[in-house]
């Protein structure tokens, strides 16, 4: 146990520590130092002469021997050190106390008093270095501070107030490092990066804090605003038209595991605003390719685009029934188009105008006939193209031209050209006069002798095929 008057002792450390440096002040502390030192000093020679005397006689006790002057210098050496050693503790000298114990303890290990001011330098190293390092806390540097106790293990091994203020400064640096990510996390909430970029966003400082500490009240309280703002920014894209940003809010909301019931309220009120876009949309598209489409029945220029409104449209709503009624006008306007085209001669327009009739799905039967006037038409513009002189064809009937009567009083001689086609069966077909001289006299009786006659039918690769001919009649008076 700490000898009588360890709490003298302590008072005076405390004083100390107060800021209490008078002279006074001091001798009280010696003094305390030398009454200490003497009543160990009694302890240790009671001791001694009890633990080495032979019992007496109850009569006379035996006279004391002498002690060796040798033993009276080593004590007064120790006295000298520890006293020495006490004065270091006081003005907070640790080092050289420590030095001073050290030689005490080498001249008299089983000292109490050495033990005593051994234990004395721990507490002393102990508060040292736990003042410096709550200093450097205090100061801010809660590494610097950890620091300091890291430095002192040899010095303070095993030191169980070391160890607590280690803890606590552990848990401070912890708490620090928790507040640093929250109030990272509020500003990048505050400038719109919830979730990106990915390692510097509102949830990932978010979850950096909540994994140093799970339970601490004030991440519970940013994860509720960080998920709030979540929802928000989810109705918020719903109610603009933005589909994409609202559907991306509300699966970080489903995988952040937020309220369930609030997330379906925001998915509601997504599904509604994404339907009502969604029929603008549809609205806008349809009414573009119809009205392109309306144009392409006598605008040329709008034909193409027409056939790309109707594309987006379908890609927008696939087989759905605006699609189809713009399909319908699309295969119709196709064909009104390709009337035109046969009108004029286009055959090549008219063949792509019909194919894609066809493909916008228009009736079979109306486009039956326009393909089949365009074969016909074909074939006509290729006999016309292919006119040879009757004279090459070998004609098996014929019946010379009624001169008309006026022609003949008046003395009038002239000739028809007739272009005609001589069909596969050699018959005569589609003549047409081509020019004549005098105009318009010989020209009823030349069409009449000329649909009389009759050829052999024209054979190409062993069929019989239509043939366009050229015949020109003279009219003369014998």
């Amino acid at each position: 146990s700490d000898p009588p008057d360890h709490q003298g002792y302590a008072r005076a450390k405390r004083k100390r520590r107060r800021g209490g440096r008078s002279d006074r002040g001091r001798r009280q502390k010696l003094l305390a130092f030398g009454v200490v030192g003497l009543l160990v000093l009694a302890a240790i020679i009671y001791l001694a002469s009890r633990s080495g005397a032979a019992p007496s006689a109850p009569t006379a006790p035996a006279p004391a021997l002498a002690r060796p002057a040798a033993a009276d210098s080593a004590d007064a050496k120790v006295a000298k050190l520890l006293g020495d050693a006490e004065q270091a503790l006081v003005q907070n000298r640790l080092s050289d106390a420590a030095t001073l114990i050290d030689a005490a303890r080498a001249l008299q290990p089983d000292s109490v008093r050495v033990a005593f001011l051994t234990g004395q330098l721990t507490k002393e190293r102990e508060r040292s270095v736990v003042t410096r390092a709550r200093s450097a806390a205090a100061s801010g540097n809660i590494n610097q501070a950890l620091a300091v106790l890291d430095g002192s293990n040899g010095a303070t091994a095993g030191s169980t107030i070391v160890a607590e203020t280690r803890r606590d400064l552990q848990r401070q640096q912890i708490d620090e490092r928790v507040r640093g990510l929250l109030k990272l996390a509020q500003a990048r909430l505050n400038s719109g990066g919830i979730a990106t970029p990915p390692n510097d966003s509102a949830l990932s400082a978010l979850d950096a804090a909540r994994e140093l500490a799970p339970h601490d009240a004030a991440v519970a309280r940013v994860e509720q605003s960080i998920g709030a703002r979540i929802l928000s920014e989810a109705r918020s894209a719903a109610t603009r038209g933005d589909s994409a940003a609202a559907a991306s809010m509300l699966k970080l909301a489903t995988d952040r595991h937020l309220n369930a019931a609030d997330v379906e309220a925001v998915r509601r009120i997504v599904a509604t605003a994404q339907t009502s876009a969604h029929n603008k949309e549809l609205a806008h598209l349809s009414a573009n390719a119809n009205d392109l489409i309306a144009r392409s029945r006598s605008d040329e220029t709008a034909i193409e685009p027409a056939r790309t409104a109707l594309t987006a449209l379908r890609s927008f709503e696939g087989n759905g029934p605006n699609s189809r009624e713009a399909q319908e006008r699309f295969a119709t306007a196709l064909l009104t188009r390709t009337r035109t085209a046969l009108d004029a001669g286009h055959f090549d327009e008219a063949q792509k105008l019909i194919s894609d009739a066809q493909s916008a799905g228009a009736a079979a039967e109306a486009v039956g006939p326009l393909s089949a006037a365009l074969t016909t038409q074909r074939e006509r513009a290729r006999l016309d193209n292919e006119i040879v002189a009757a004279s090459q064809l070998k004609r098996i009937k014929s019946s010379a031209a009624v001169y008309p009567s006026a022609a003949a009083t008046n003395n009038i001689t002239g000739w028809v050209e007739i272009v005609f086609t001589v069909a596969a069966d050699g018959s005569v077909a589609d003549p047409k006069v081509v020019n004549s001289d005098p105009a318009g006299v010989f020209d009823k009786a030349a069409l009449q002798s000329i649909k009389t006659w009759r050829f052999e039918p024209v054979l190409r690769d062993g069929k019989r095929v239509a043939q366009r001919a050229r015949q020109r009649i003279r009219f003369a008076l014998q």
